[in-house]
C-alpha cells in the first residue's frame, strides 16, 4: 500500500478504500481519522482500531506500475488462493475441543458421524484383516499396500489389476491418494525400505490453521493389543493434528517416522473410533521449484543413497533417458515423471537378470512397477523422492528446493479393471488449490483414478450447507432482516447462563490493525471471572461481524477456545468479497457452568 497527499494522477488510475473494520482494544487515545472514509469509534475506556483495506484499480496500462517501470504496490495478499480462513464452530452445549463442523467460505465440512459404518480398522501391523480372515493384497508376495509393510519387492506382474477397493478416510476426500504408508530408501538387496529413524513426538496444536494451509476431517477404528505404535493414514507428510476424539474416550500420543509416517499410541489394550482433525500445506498437492534451482540446493540430510550397483544402473538409464544431473532441477523431475507416466499395463518386458532396467526400459506395468523403478531413478540422480501406498495405488513424492522448499506429490498412473471407494458418497471430493505441476502425456491423461476403467462411489463435488442443528445455531431474529451478502456462519446462540455460573468478563485485541482483504488477522483475549481471577481451559469465544449502521450481528468469521490461564487466540479473515463499509469486531464468550456470558466492550 501507499500514501500520497493530493490528487492522483491519471496513469495511476483511482485508488479506493475497499473496507474498514473497527473493534475495541485495551489501549484508550484519541481517535483520529485514518483515511477518506475511515473513521474510528471511541467507546468509554477503549479505542477502536481501524483495519483499511486497500485496492489499486488501474484504469491505464499495466496495473501497479507506473512510469520508468516503477512498482507502485505489491498483489494484494489471501490466506490462500480461495482467499479464506477456516472458521471451527462447536456447539456451546457439548464440552469438546473438536469442532461441530468446519467453514471453508460457502462450504461445511461436518464433523464425522459417532457411529461410523465401514470404517477401516488399523493395528500395529496396518490394516485390519478381512472378514474372511485374509488382508487385502494377501498373497500377493511383497505387496504390501493391504498391510502397510516396511518393505516392497519389485514383481514383473505387470498386467492390468482386478477390480480395486479403496477406503476413504479423509473429507474431503483425497481419493486415490490417503497417505498411507511411505518408504524412504532401497536396501543392498534393491528392495525399497522404510528407515523409520527415531520417532518425533507429533503435539495437538488446536484450532489454529497457519495461511496456506487446508482442513481434513479423519475417520478410522483402531484395535491396539499394547502400547504399541499404531500406523495412521495421512493426507500430507507434514499433516499435523489439530484435535481428536476417541470413543470411548482416551488419552492419545501421536509420533512420526523419518518418513513422515504418523502413528498413535493409545496405552495399552483397547478398541475404539478415532475422528481426528489434521491440516496440510496446499503445496504439497501442487508445488514446483524454480528454474534456476539444481541439485545442489537439495539438503544434505534429504540426499538419497543407493547401492553402487544400483546407482551405476540408475544413472545409465537416466542417460538413455537425456538426463544427467547437470539437468535443471525441474527439468529434470518433470521428465522423469513424463517418462514413467508413459508406461502402459501389459505382458511383462522381455526378461534379464537386472529387473530394474527391464522395468525402467520396458515401459510395462502399473502403479507400483512405475512407482518402483521412478525410484531407484531419482535417487541415482540425487533426486529426493518416496514410493507412498495405501490398499488400492501407489503414488511418489518428490521433494523440491526453493523458499520455501518441501514435498509435493506426483502421481504415475495405474492400471485396474475398476475401482470402488467405500464411503466415498459420504464425503466431498478435495479439489487442490493448483494444478499438477507436471507434464501429462496423452495416454495418462486418459486415466481415472488409480488407471482405472471404471469408477464407483466417488465423492460428491460439493455438499449442501451447514449440518449442525438449527436450534444450535440459528441467528437472532433481527439478523434475518440484514441482506446476506455472502454466505457467512451463523453465529451461535448464547445460552442462558448456569444457576451457578460467576459474572465473567471477555476481552480482544487485535495484534496487527492493518490488513488486506482475505488476509489472516490475529486476535487475542483472556476469558476470567469478573472477582477473583476464575478462568480455565475450553472455553469457546466466537468472534462475530457486526454492521454499525444496524448494530445487528452479520455473521461468525471464527471460534477459539481457551487455555489454562483463560488465553485464547485465533486467525479470522474478513471473506475477500465482502463488499465495502463499515464494521464491528466482537468477541462473545459463550458461557459455561462455572462462567457466565459475556460480551467483548
Amino acid at each position: 500500500m501507499f500514501r500520497r497527499e493530493g490528487p492522483i494522477p491519471k496513469w495511476m488510475g483511482t485508488a479506493r478504500v475497499e473496507t474498514l473494520i473497527t473493534a475495541p482494544c485495551p489501549l484508550t487515545h484519541p481517535g483520529r481519522r485514518l483515511s477518506d472514509g475511515a473513521v474510528t469509534r471511541i467507546g468509554s475506556g477503549t479505542c477502536a482500531i481501524g483495519l483499511v483495506l486497500m485496492a489499486i484499480s488501474v484504469a491505464v496500462g499495466q496495473p501497479g506500475v507506473g512510469p520508468n517501470g516503477v512498482v507502485l504496490h505489491e498483489p494484494l495478499h489471501s490466506a490462500n488462493t480461495k482467499g479464506l480462513v477456516p472458521v471451527f464452530v462447536y456447539d456451546p452445549r457439548e464440552a469438546s475441543d473438536l469442532p461441530q463442523e468446519i467453514q471453508i467460505g460457502d462450504e461445511v465440512l461436518p464433523a464425522p458421524s459417532r457411529r461410523p459404518s465401514g470404517d477401516q480398522a488399523y493395528d500395529a501391523r496396518g490394516t485390519r484383516p478381512s472378514t474372511n480372515g485374509e488382508r487385502p493384497g494377501e498373497g500377493q508376495g511383497a505387496e504390501p499396500r493391504g498391510s502397510l509393510g516396511n518393505a516392497a519387492r519389485p514383481d514383473r506382474s505387470t498386467q492390468k489389476e482386478a477390480s480395486l477397493s479403496y477406503q476413504a478416510s479423509f473429507d474431503p476426500s483425497v481419493v486415490p491418494f490417503k497417505r498411507n504408508r511411505a518408504l524412504n530408501q532401497v536396501d543392498a538387496q534393491g528392495n525399497l525400505e522404510l528407515v523409520e529413524g527415531k520417532h518425533r513426538s507429533v503435539p495437538v496444536i488446536g484450532h489454529r490453521v497457519a495461511p496456506g494451509r487446508e482442513v481434513f476431517w479423519g475417520s478410522v477404528l483402531v484395535v491396539s493389543e499394547a502400547d504399541e505404535a499404531i500406523p495412521l493414514p495421512t493426507v500430507a507428510p507434514d499433516s499435523r493434528i489439530l484435535a481428536y476424539r476417541a470413543e470411548p474416550e482416551r488419552e492419545l500420543r501421536f509420533e512420526r517416522d523419518q518418513a513422515d509416517n504418523l502413528y498413535l499410541r493409545a496405552g495399552g489394550p483397547s478398541s475404539f473410533h478415532l475422528v481426528y482433525l489434521i491440516d496440510a500445506d496446499s503445496k504439497y498437492f501442487s508445488r514446483r521449484t524454480t528454474s534456476r534451482a539444481t541439485l545442489a540446493d537439495i539438503p544434505k540430510h534429504l540426499r538419497p543413497k543407493l547401492p553402487a550397483y544400483l546407482a551405476k544402473a540408475g544413472l545409465e538409464v537416466a542417460q538413455t533417458l537425456g538426463l544427467s544431473r547437470a539437468t535443471p532441477y525441474f527439468e529434470l523431475v518433470d521428465e522423469l515423471v513424463r517418462y514413467f507416466r508413459s508406461f502402459e499395463p501389459g505382458d511383462p518386458p522381455p526378461e534379464t537378470e537386472d529387473i530394474y532396467r527391464d522395468l525402467a526400459l520396458g515401459r510395462r506395468g502399473i502403479c507400483r512397477h512405475r512407482g518402483y523403478a521412478f525410484i531407484v531413478t531419482a535417487h541415482a540422480l540425487g533426486v529426493p523422492a518416496r514410493y507412498v501406498f495405501n490398499e488400492a495405488h501407489v503414488f511418489m513424492e518428490i521433494w523440491m528446493p526453493g523458499a520455501p522448499g518441501g514435498w509435493v506429490r506426483a502421481d504415475l498412473g495405474g492400471g485396474a479393471e475398476g475401482l470402488t471407494i467405500e464411503g466415498g458418497e459420504a464425503r466431498v471430493r478435495h479439489r487442490p488449490l493448483g494444478t499438477d505441476p507436471f507434464s501429462r502425456p496423452e495416454n495418462y491423461q486418459r486415466q481415472m483414478a488409480a488407471g482405472a476403467d471404471t469408477v464407483r462411489g466417488l465423492p460428491r463435488e460439493s455438499r449442501a450447507q451447514s449440518s449442525v442443528e438449527s436450534s444450535v445455531r440459528e441467528a437472532s431474529d433481527d439478523a434475518t432482516s440484514v441482506p446476506k451478502l455472502m454466505q457467512l456462519q451463523a453465529a451461535m446462540v448464547i445460552p442462558e447462563p448456569s444457576p451457578s455460573a460467576k459474572p465473567s468478563r471477555v476481552s480482544l485485541v487485535i495484534e496487527r490493525p492493518l490488513v488486506f482483504r482475505g488476509e489472516p488477522l490475529t486476535l487475542t483475549g483472556r476469558v476470567a471471572a469478573v472477582q477473583g481471577d476464575l478462568s480455565r481451559a475450553g472455553g469457546k469465544v466466537q468472534i462475530v461481524l457486526r454492521s454499525i449502521e444496524s448494530d445487528q450481528t452479520l455473521g461468525l468469521l471464527g471460534v477459539a477456545l481457551t487455555d489454562q490461564n483463560g488465553l485464547w487466540t485465533v486467525d479470522v479473515a474478513l471473506p475477500a468479497s465482502w463488499p465495502p463499509g463499515t464494521y464491528d469486531l466482537r468477541a462473545e464468550f459463550v458461557g459455561d457452568r462455572w462462567l457466565a456470558p459475556s460480551v467483548s466492550p
